[in-house]
């Protein structure tokens, strides 16, 4: 349950963590292989029953794990809610069965159904389309190499295909009611992921009909679904919508008044940014020789966005609530912090927040390397206001002895300041500051953008032999590219660290628009294999 995010580099980060896990809910097959019977009559009776056993648990286990996955897609509806317009959610899934067979071979509703009417009337409420997908793509239903058939007569395999194919429709169901109940599509029986998610993507158009119900709709004594039908007159033409309500007013199922503390932790979790604040983070990995590795993590808000009140002197104070917090890879809370802090600023301090915002910085400590997820949100005492932002940051484990990077840090630098700078003159420091540079990452043409980092884990004997090469992307190309430059080595406080700064004039010619400027360290005295990092 992590938060929506455009940055390809975490959801990377995100699929290369995912491991199979025997205990979950993806099995190696569609179906669990059929096992050899016994000879003895007494033995395949016990057989029989502990199979008949195993198939309860095996449908309450999965049952579980529905529920969970039909909870996941809750809480992105329940996210969406506040978005205007027709909202889509795409669902791949390995399905899900709505009726369960007890010990006596009756069929019955199980607790599934139940969430999943819930989540049907919540998606319709909140303007939002299901499309589901089956992930199994087209399943053989019949005997394969992996089943034993011994002691099994004929009609007793052919019964345990018949099982398969009912399981098999069964578990589609579920997908064919999320998606037609809220008037997406279903998928189902294809192998060809990527087509199925192009159809999906070409079928975000849509009209919007509107009615009002009469009062006897939302009587609270007869809590009623209220079942929805279009029809339209033109041959051969299929109406997909929302399939109806229950019979409860959007009035009554409004939550009750938050606090300012649970307003705070709804923005912090959300799967959506909270943006009546404007938040930037931008989360830093570096090793410390006395605390270990550590995330700091950089904070920029927009001052404007801040109510600040008079004070002595002609200065002004605003008052403010941070949470933040540190998730592994797993979901797992690291750390978190929660402070209130008063800022009192005089009259050129005010103003320089107002032109170029300010910037929170916190740092936490990190025991184990992985991916983690730094989530941060903010409240205003003088206008309630709330924000939040997320960033994804890698540590890596740096007892493997291979080469690795810190964080960037980044400054924006006029670029005559630069010169002088260059030259060894000393210059008078004027605008933002690396702070606020680093966080926000907003640069501007004609200007020298400089950068800088720590190499870690480069190898010292005789003495270390380090180049670097630099690029910039736009859109995936290559808009420029450096030359392979060596790496200079100064001795610093950590002998382990190697530091390193360059620049990169901005032209006049640069289009705006999203950049990303891509930094290869090689080691020359490493191994080939991991010899190179970025």
């Amino acid at each position: 349950l992590q938060q929506f995010t455009t940055d390809k580099r975490q959801l990377y980060a995100a699929i290369e963590k995912v491991r199979w896990n025997s205990a979950g809910a993806g099995n190696i097959g569609a179906f669990a292989p059929l096992q050899a019977r016994p000879d003895d009559d007494e033995e395949m009776t016990d057989t029989s029953r502990a199979e008949a056993a195993n198939r309860e648990i095996d449908d309450f286990r999965e049952s579980l794990f529905a529920t969970g996955t039909l909870g996941a897609v809750n809480y992105i509806v329940r996210g969406m809610r506040e978005l205007p317009g027709r909202k889509s959610i795409m669902l791949l899934s390995d399905g899900f069965s709505l009726l369960v067979r007890n010990r006596s071979g009756f069929t019955e509703t199980n607790r599934v159904y139940q969430s999943l009417l819930r989540l049907i009337d919540l998606a319709n409420r909140a303007s939002v389309v299901v499309y589901t997908m089956d992930a199994r793509g087209l399943v053989f239903t019949g005997v394969t190499a992996a089943d034993s058939t011994a002691g099994r007569s004929l009609d007793e395999i052919n019964n345990e295909i018949a099982d398969r194919r009912t399981r098999l429709l069964d578990t589609q169901d579920g997908l064919r009611l999320l998606a037609r109940q809220t008037g997406g599509i279903a998928i189902v029986n294809n192998n060809d992921v990527s087509a199925g998610i192009r159809r999906i993507l070409d079928d975000q158009s849509y009209y919007l009909i509107a009615y009002e119900p009469d009062d006897a709709t939302f009587d609270p004594k007869v809590r009623r679904f209220n079942r929805l039908e279009v029809k339209v007159k033109r041959p051969g033409t299929t109406v997909r919508h929302r399939s109806g309500f229950f019979g409860v007013s959007d009035e009554r199922m409004v939550r009750p008044t938050q606090t300012s503390g649970e307003r705070l932790v709804t923005a912090l979790t959300s799967p959506f940014a909270v943006q009546d604040i404007a938040l930037r983070l931008n989360a830093l990995y570096y090793n410390s020789p006395k605390e270990g590795n550590i995330i700091r993590s950089l904070v920029h808000v927009r001052a404007q966005d801040i109510k600040f009140t008079d004070v002595t002197d002609g200065g002004k104070k605003a008052v403010f609530d941070v949470f933040a917090a540190g998730f592994g890879d797993n979901g797992t809370l690291v750390d978190q912090i929660s402070k209130t802090y008063t800022m009192t600023l005089k009259k050129d301090a005010y103003q320089n927040f107002m032109r170029h915002g300010f910037v929170y910085d916190f740092a936490f400590p990190v025991k184990k390397p992985g991916a983690y997820q730094l989530r941060i949100a903010l409240r205003d005492h003088g206008s309630d206001k709330v924000g939040s932002a997320n960033q994804f940051v890698e540590v890596p484990n740096l007892k493997k002895n291979r080469l690795q990077l810190s964080g960037v840090v980044l400054e924006n630098i006029p670029y005559d300041v630069w010169q002088k700078r260059s030259s060894g003159q000393t210059v008078e420091e004027s605008g933002a500051g690396a702070l606020n540079d680093t966080s926000l990452r907003q640069f501007k043409r004609a200007t020298v953008l400089s950068y800088g980092f720590s190499i870690y884990n480069a190898k010292q004997a005789p003495a270390p032999n380090l180049t670097s090469q630099m690029r910039l992307f736009r859109d995936g190309k290559v808009v420029f590219e450096g030359k392979v430059q060596p790496v200079p080595v100064y001795p610093g406080p950590d002998p382990k660290a190697i530091d390193f700064s360059s620049a990169l004039v901005l032209g006049n010619e640069m289009a705006p628009g999203d950049y990303v400027l891509q930094v290869t360290i090689t080691d020359n005295l490493a191994k080939e294999k991991h010899k190179s990092t970025v």
